[in-house]
């Protein structure tokens, strides 16, 4: 079981390198965020239905999965939360058509800062900063977040998110 486990986190981590993950990127929220609420991002865009909050920090990822209770076990936890359309490999499910199976990853610097990053996704990825101004980003780009920056995935309207630091 131990070894199943291990090998499972080595593949999750390969999926982080290839989707062009920094090796340094983290989950965990900076030291001074960690104190208060961590950041998330929420879905804002269907005032009707319930928001979904998805605090950016590694129990929010799907692909953890290791039972953190074996001690003996060394896991490579995952760098960064994915949002993508492919229910077995994504951690912020969007089904939408214009949406890729790995559509964007969110993970921090060392420097704390958080970032977005396009995975090639062929309808995009965009920030509208809070003067409304949306800006999309190159394909396998990266924008660092501020707080109240929203972000669209492909043409879908219907799951907008804002981004709390």
């Amino acid at each position: 079981e131990a070894r199943q486990a291990t090998v499972k986190m080595n593949v999750e981590s390969s999926l982080d390198d290839e989707l062009g993950i920094p090796s340094s990127a983290t989950l965990h929220p900076p030291l001074p965020m960690q104190k208060t609420k961590p950041p998330h991002i929420c879905e804002v865009s269907s005032p009707s239905s319930s928001t979904a909050i998805i605090p950016i920090t590694p129990k929010s990822s799907l692909r953890n999965s290791v039972n953190h209770q074996q001690s003996q076990l060394q896991t490579n936890e995952p760098r960064c939360l994915i949002v993508g359309r492919q229910v077995s490999s994504v951690d912020v499910r969007i089904d939408h058509k214009s949406i890729s199976r790995r559509h964007a990853a969110l993970y921090y610097l060392d420097s704390g800062e958080l970032v977005l990053k396009d995975c090639g996704g062929k309808h995009g990825t965009y920030v509208v900063n809070t003067d409304n101004e949306p800006t999309r980003l190159t394909k396998l780009g990266t924008a660092v977040l501020r707080d109240g920056d929203r972000l669209r995935f492909g043409n879908c309207l219907e799951s907008i998110f804002a981004v709390k630091i």
